[in-house]
């Protein structure tokens, strides 16, 4: 005899029986089957209810590549920073990209804290790197700084290279480097530099393009100057460019090496002779004096096209105009990168624009007296290490 607990058990079985018929009856005259029909509603109402994972906030890198600029606890990072005090625009670049490559070999996070004479963040932002690091992270027990100026740069970054186990080396969570020197070449004869694709191997002005435009775009007000540059040139007109960098007496700012002169701007004129001509050419001429920039308007009034924007050091100077002049800075280099030909002085602005053009083709490098065919590999007879 049945209990009334079973009775009610077998109610409900025979119940479910018969839904199961009357829903296999009606998908039948449907013309669906139960897997075609009853199985993907519980399939969306499971991932409906399903709780979704957590991406990392820090992916992970792989054969040299680093995804992220943002400070966790989980990743240890490397930074470049500074605050003023460690070298102009190009300098800051080679100890950005030397950074940048330190830490894909360590396998860390990578960094950027400029601060002086303004914020980098104000003027580029991030490529395939979120760079951006805030001030109040650089501090603490957690950090550690190495700043190492011209030569002892060199001499840091041999002696940290000798060390059996680099990781051991900077074990601090965040590693921050105030330098100024090119080591990209003595980083890549590393052990550590061997896997990675796009380092190993390869010659170091090809990594700095690599790197350099991974890590920034221009932002807006950048971009329109650049845009404004590129559209004042008629359809089928070439860019020739020529940078000429005196340094010590520009006339501009305070600087203590002296790369070229006054005197040595007629040599450049006759040089540049040659494409005065409108329907073929424009020209545009940078320096770090505003009188030269002034003497090749007046000798190419019918060619010459210019950035506007005060001309000032990055390091050196101060004042309201500080900031403008630093965005100067980065636009002359990227403007004289676009040139079909383009003239450098022995300046590391203009040897990092020949990197970023990408070509050996119509350049050439203006020292002393003489204006020579030059190769982005090659070094500057006056000025050691670069």
């Amino acid at each position: 005899m049945l209990t009334p607990r079973k009775k009610a058990a077998v109610l409900l079985l025979a119940v479910a029986l018969v839904a199961i018929v009357t829903l296999a009856v009606f998908y039948q005259h449907l013309g669906l089957t139960f897997r075609q029909s009853i199985l993907p509603a519980l399939g969306a109402l499971k991932s409906r209810l399903a709780v979704p994972a957590r991406a990392p906030l820090n992916p992970p890198t792989a054969n040299g590549s680093i995804t992220s600029g943002a400070v966790t606890a989980k990743r240890k990072k490397i930074v470049y920073a500074c605050s003023g005090g460690c070298g102009g625009w190009a300098d800051r670049q080679k100890g950005i990209v030397g950074a940048y490559v330190l830490a894909a070999m360590l396998g860390r996070d990578f960094g950027i804290h400029i601060s002086f004479p303004c914020d980098l963040g104000r003027l580029l932002g991030p490529g395939k790197v979120r760079w951006a690091v805030r001030a109040e992270d650089l501090a603490g027990p957690h950090a550690h700084h190495y700043t190492s100026l011209d030569h002892a740069a060199v001499v840091f970054t041999q002696s940290f290279l000798a060390q059996p186990d680099l990781q051991q080396h900077f074990p601090h969570d965040v590693s921050v480097f105030t330098w100024n020197m090119e080591v990209v070449q003595f980083l890549q004869k590393h052990q550590l530099a061997s896997g990675i694709e796009w380092l190993a191997g390869q010659p170091y002005p090809e990594v700095y393009r690599r790197v350099l435009t991974d890590l920034f775009t221009f932002k807006p007000d950048l971009q329109k100057q650049l845009d404004d540059l590129q559209n004042s040139r008629p359809p089928g007109t070439r860019l020739v460019c020529a940078q000429m960098r005196l340094g010590k007496h520009n006339g501009s700012f305070p600087d203590v090496e002296s790369w070229q002169t006054f005197e040595n701007f007629p040599i450049l004129v006759d040089f540049l002779a040659k494409y005065n001509d409108s329907r073929k050419y424009r020209l545009l001429v940078a320096s770090d004096s505003v009188e030269i920039v002034q003497r090749a308007k007046a000798k190419f009034p019918e060619v010459l096209v210019t950035i506007p924007g005060p001309i000032t050091h990055t390091d050196k100077s101060r004042g309201a105009d500080a900031c403008e002049g630093f965005k100067k800075a980065i636009l002359d280099e990227y403007a004289l990168s676009l040139c079909d030909v383009l003239v450098i002085s022995e300046s590391g602005l203009g040897k990092i624009a020949s990197f970023l053009r990408h070509s050996d083709l119509d350049l050439f490098l203006f020292h002393g007296v003489h204006i020579d065919p030059f190769t982005r590999r090659g070094t500057f007879p006056n000025k050691s290490g670069w």
